[in-house]
């Protein structure tokens, strides 16, 4: 998932990592990992195709409209005619963004340089 990060007009755009439910719980590295995998389960939506996938927002603002940017945010969610079309529909739409380098110990390694390279030739 992409981690989106802003304030005021400093932003930093990153990949902050690969959700639980997208990959096994062997594969989960987790500090007290029995606690904290109930934990996490516990979070899941029910449908197994969101499972911990979800956005955060917080705004913060001096007399914010807040009933515009709610109204600007709900006109933006994907409708449930559009959500019961499943992915056929909604995995065609463009995502603006480039794929996100998953390679979370953020150092460059051999795969990394190798994909790097490709563009020197």
């Amino acid at each position: 998932y992409g981690e989106w990060a802003q304030v005021g007009a400093s932003i930093t755009l990153e990949h902050g990592g690969t959700w639980y439910a997208a990959q096994p719980e062997s594969e989960w590295d987790l500090a007290g990992a029995a606690k904290a995998t109930a934990h996490i389960r516990e979070t899941f939506d029910p449908d197994p195709r969101i499972g911990d996938r979800r956005q955060e927002l917080v705004f913060i603002g001096h007399h914010l409209a807040q009933a515009e940017v709610e109204a600007l945010l709900d006109a933006a969610l994907v409708t449930e005619s559009e959500w019961a079309a499943g992915e056929g529909l909604w995995g065609k739409w463009v995502d603006p963004f480039e794929p996100w380098d998953d390679d979370e110990d953020g150092e460059e390694d051999e795969e990394d340089e190798e994909e790097g390279d490709e563009g020197d030739e």
